[in-house]
């Protein structure tokens, strides 16, 4: 098992590069130590989630 940071690491390595910043986004107030809510209105995040179905779906 990795720890969340390290599975976004590993996963901004493997992402397009057009579904990265999202991530980034979600994950740095995460490494701050801050949780809040940064998904609201947030297209960029909805596909992002989607992404990974997507993909499996296409295999």
């Amino acid at each position: 098992m990795r720890s969340k940071d390290a599975a976004a690491d590993r996963g901004l390595e493997r992402l397009p590069a057009i579904r990265r910043p999202a991530l980034a986004e979600a994950r740095a107030p995460h490494v701050a130590g801050e949780y809040g809510s940064w998904t609201e209105g947030r297209p960029e995040v909805r596909a992002l989630a989607r992404y990974p179905t997507a993909s499996v779906r296409e295999m």
